[in-house]
């Protein structure tokens, strides 16, 4: 299994540094975007994430966890549809891009209204179940670009598709479950966090 991971990713490694690459302009721009935030923004940001810290527990919710997995799974269906069309391979990767920009505004956002509370909120409850989530968001949106691009050599060869098809939904399904856990991480460092910056 390894090795099979090793050579796709040989294969495949033009598509996932592109994807990094949107990602890493998202968070670039989501970044600079907080120095670019008016006094009043900043005002009633802070007093938003005040009391959106203050509504949420310190312990494990399960609301929050069945929300949190419903969300990702959305988004991770629409990734996988938009695989099976060539059209949506710009939106795979925007899709990408704006989760960039969200993580890399809500991270500088936090650790400058919050200070050294909201740099530990970061590391524990942000960052740590991120590294989980977006590595398995990039290895899926992989797979869909590259599977839209097999979709594009399938017509001009007259191949069949089938069990491109196959193999295509059940690593993506893996990669699903994997980005499950990461919400379920997440929602537990999140309760730590809590605790930590209040």
């Amino acid at each position: 299994m390894r090795q099979k991971f090793i050579r796709y990713l040989r294969a495949n490694w033009l598509i996932h540094l592109t994807l990094g690459c949107a990602f890493l302009v998202g968070v670039s721009l989501g970044a600079l975007g907080v120095h670019y935030l008016s006094d009043n923004t900043v005002v009633d940001l802070n007093r938003f994430v005040g009391s959106l810290l203050e509504e949420q527990p310190g312990s494990v919710d399960l609301s929050f966890s069945y929300q949190l997995l419903r969300d990702n799974l959305i988004m991770m269906l629409l990734i996988w549809v938009l695989g099976l069309t060539v059209v949506g391979i710009p939106l795979i990767y925007l899709i990408v891009g704006i989760r960039g920009a969200v993580f890399g505004f809500s991270v500088c956002f936090i650790i400058i209204s919050k200070g050294l509370a909201g740099l530990g909120f970061v590391l524990l409850a942000i960052l740590l179940p991120s590294v989980i989530f977006f590595v398995c968001l990039l290895l899926a949106s992989g797979l869909a670009t590259r599977f839209s691009f097999s979709l594009l050599r399938s017509r001009a060869s007259g191949k069949p598709l089938w069990s491109y098809f196959s193999q295509y939904s059940l690593l993506f399904m893996l990669t699903t479950a994997g980005l499950a856990a990461s919400g379920y991480v997440q929602v537990v460092c999140t309760a730590l966090g809590i605790g930590l910056i209040r």
